[in-house]
């Protein structure tokens, strides 16, 4: 087993990018493929934390309007 250089995950010895961070491993080029799944899993991830910011901007705005 090997493990990434940039978050320390352990990886599978034929891995070429990291399944939790998406970064390229040493001596290794991430297919087109890997590459395309890496950024769509980064903006799934943006999309997520997005939705919970509205979703906590929404709730406080109310509570600040309910008791103000």
């Amino acid at each position: 087993m090997k493990y990434c250089e940039k978050c320390g995950n352990q990886l599978l010895d034929e891995a070429v990018i990291c399944p939790k961070c998406g970064c390229a491993v040493a001596g290794k080029q991430p297919s087109k493929q890997q590459d395309e799944y890496a950024k769509k899993q980064a903006k799934g991830a943006v999309m997520i934390i997005a939705a919970i910011a509205i979703v906590v901007f929404v709730i406080v705005a109310a509570i600040i309007q309910y008791n103000g």
